[in-house]
């Protein structure tokens, strides 16, 4: 299993958020970060959209030094 980075985004305002899932593959760490997604959503009492913007392995994220 790994851990996914995941980041979205909320339509009206552009501010973007990041969390974290955890799953056996890309397919199925999207799906979860839907449902992250839809739960900020649905918490908003001004139906404020949100959009996943990406979802990235976290091992595949890497600190770039100059």
């Amino acid at each position: 299993m790994k851990t996914y980075l995941i980041r979205y985004e909320c339509i009206e305002d552009q501010k973007h958020g990041m969390g974290k899932v955890k799953a056996n593959s890309w397919g199925m760490a999207v799906d979860k970060a839907e449902i992250i997604i839809n739960n900020i959503q649905n918490h908003f009492e001004n139906n404020k959209t949100f959009k996943l913007i990406e979802a990235v392995p976290i091992d595949a994220i890497t600190d770039w030094e100059d």
